[in-house]
């Protein structure tokens, strides 16, 4: 049985989903950057969006059996939202920095930018940062004896 768009809720693992959008997101824009930016930002923003996948995906391939483990996997989540906050930082610089694709438009020059690809980009982050700090509260709470055992030795 289906249950009405209006009456679903978030996914466990919505975090999962969001941090790939924002690296295809991240991939389809900014590989239309001008190339004279590449080394100086654009791979930057990738590396940064590629970490914060990868550290969520890490984060949810832990099982914790012990409190160790534990701490691992709330690891992978701090790390994710370093990576996230950093590339908010990055992209607020790039768009200083990058005003136009390097893709021509009909007249020849250089095509603008659209204010909406950034304002995406920004919403999907602080969607997954939102996401990413309950998701670490939730673990603390879970692991919290586990985790100060570790804390303690």
């Amino acid at each position: 049985m289906s249950v009405l768009a209006s009456k679903r809720g978030e996914s466990a693992v919505q975090f999962l989903d969001t941090a790939r959008e924002i690296e295809l997101y991240a991939l389809k824009y900014a590989v239309k950057f001008p190339k004279r930016h590449f080394f100086v930002m654009t791979k930057d923003l990738l590396d940064l969006t590629k970490q914060g996948y990868n550290n969520v995906k890490s984060a949810n391939s832990v099982y914790p059996t012990n409190p160790e483990e534990a701490q691992i996997r709330v690891n992978y989540v701090i790390h994710a939202i370093c990576n996230y906050q950093a590339l908010i930082s990055q992209l607020d610089i790039a768009m200083s920095l990058i005003t136009h694709y390097s893709a021509k438009g009909d007249d020849g020059k250089e095509k603008p930018v659209p204010s909406k690809v950034w304002e995406e980009w920004v919403r999907m982050i602080s969607e997954e940062l939102r996401l990413l700090s309950g998701l670490k509260k939730k673990l603390q709470n879970k692991y919290k004896e586990n985790i100060e055992e570790t804390n303690t030795d």
